[in-house]
């Protein structure tokens, strides 16, 4: 989330802000829930839209553990705001090795770390709900109920 503080002269900059934060707040409580065994980072060489980027991660993820396993996931912009890459928290995946996950990833560079808990990844993960990054797609998912709306971030839990 962007931490920067807004105008101090506008009140209603303050409480978008302020309502930003209380909601990736809860976000991320909500995720710290689930036992997830990885904490994924993913790059691409070539630009592709937010829902490539997930639909590929998902079917390299799927290949890789042979099943379906749950996972929540963000897209970003890069530093320069160009390319998108995607941060994920993984279920399910424990009795993998870190290089049998980043070998299924063929698209770009993949940082794939066990999940340690204490280091507030799903926090970090939560800071991008209610900020805007034009282009990119906001996908919820929760079970069998699905919406998508532009523009925004992607984040979606999948069970």
């Amino acid at each position: 989330m962007d931490d920067t503080c807004p105008n101090l002269f506008d009140p209603d900059a303050w409480r978008a802000w302020r309502q930003r934060r209380r909601v990736a707040q809860t976000w991320g409580d909500f995720l710290n829930q689930y036992v997830w065994a990885h904490f994924v980072t993913l790059t691409t060489e070539v630009a592709m839209s937010a829902d490539r980027l997930r639909h590929e991660f998902v079917s390299r993820l799927t290949c890789a553990t042979q099943r379906r396993v749950p996972y929540s996931w963000v897209v970003e912009r890069g530093l320069a705001g160009m390319r998108l890459h995607l941060h994920a928290l993984v279920a399910g995946t424990a009795s993998l090795e870190t290089p049998q996950l980043q070998w299924a990833w063929k698209a770009g560079r993949a940082k794939i770390e066990a999940y340690d808990r204490a280091r507030g990844v799903a926090h970090y993960l939560a800071k991008t709900i209610g900020v805007v990054a034009l282009g990119t797609t906001t996908t919820s998912r929760v079970g069998d109920r699905h919406s998508s709306s532009k523009p925004a971030t992607a984040c979606a839990l999948i069970t």
